[in-house]
């Protein structure tokens, strides 16, 4: 089963003693955290990594909520959590295990991940809508009418607007407003995907012991330069184990070895220059 992006492993740090080789990583969102493992580093992700996006630092547990915006991120990590580890699993520390392996791939791939780990593996999307799971596509009860336009279209157009640095320092911006991230909460949470990677993909995986699927939301595109046909998943360490010998992937068996798209000098760039203009901001 092949898959083009590395699993990313994230461990939950109560404790980052012993770590401090480690390089703290300073940026836009916990997102590109996420993007900059995929193409080889290890990162440790505090509640001071997170300079613009305004979710991640109460959902990830850095923090204790301060204002009604942040109480009302749930599910979440209880305060208290100190870092987060993050590396692709080729990378990854032997004497840490991950808590969380975070897989982008395609819908189809997906589908595959179900078929083999029966939905025993996943938990049950029944009680949620499409800011937090896309499991119930994959029951056959796919989004239709406003939704389902806007997580396709909406997502291609920020795509397509990556490319350009005066809309990066757009975003950085608008968003380092509460009252934006407020109102902008509202809309994607009706009708698109909310905190995919951070919530979605690791703190529902973490809390309830199985895996899940989003669709990507908007931060996940623009900060975590995802692709829009794809989605995003967290798959607690036991029930990855399940997959681990069927997968494909990038630097499996030979760290250092992304594919000729990925292993670029332009993504490593994209990488440094973000990370610079998330500082000088």
């Amino acid at each position: 089963m092949k898959i083009d992006l590395p699993p990313v492993g994230i461990k939950v740090l109560h404790d980052d003693a012993g770590l401090s080789d480690v390089r703290l990583f300073q940026g836009v969102s916990y997102c590109q955290a996420v993007f900059e493992a995929t193409f080889g580093a290890e990162l440790l992700v505090r509640q001071e990594s997170i300079q613009v996006c305004q979710w991640a630092p109460a959902v990830l547990g850095f923090k204790t909520p301060q204002n009604s915006f942040e109480e009302n991120l749930r599910p979440r990590f209880p305060a208290g959590i100190k870092a987060l580890y993050i590396a692709p699993l080729a990378l990854f520390r032997p004497e840490l295990i991950p808590d969380v392996v975070l897989i982008r791939t395609s819908p189809e791939r997906f589908q595959d991940m179900v078929d083999t780990l029966g939905w025993d593996g996943f938990i049950d999307p029944t009680p949620y809508r499409q800011d937090i799971t896309a499991l119930n596509a994959f029951r056959k009860r796919p989004l239709r009418g406003f939704s389902a336009w806007a997580i396709k279209n909406v997502n291609t157009w920020l795509h397509m607007l990556n490319r350009f640095r005066k809309w990066h320092h757009f975003t950085t911006l608008v968003f380092r407003s509460t009252w934006a991230t407020r109102i902008f909460d509202r809309f994607i949470t009706a009708y698109m995907a909310n905190m995919s990677m951070c919530r979605n993909s690791l703190v529902i995986p973490f809390q309830n012991g199985l895996a899940n699927i989003s669709y990507f939301c908007t931060g996940g595109i623009a900060w975590g330069k995802n692709r829009p046909d794809n989605m995003t998943a967290g798959f607690p360490w036991e029930i990855y184990r399940r997959l681990e010998s069927i997968l494909d992937y990038p630097d499996k068996t030979d760290p250092g070895t992304l594919p000729a798209g990925l292993k670029t000098t332009k993504a490593k760039r994209i990488a440094r220059k973000e990370d610079g203009e998330s500082r000088s901001t």
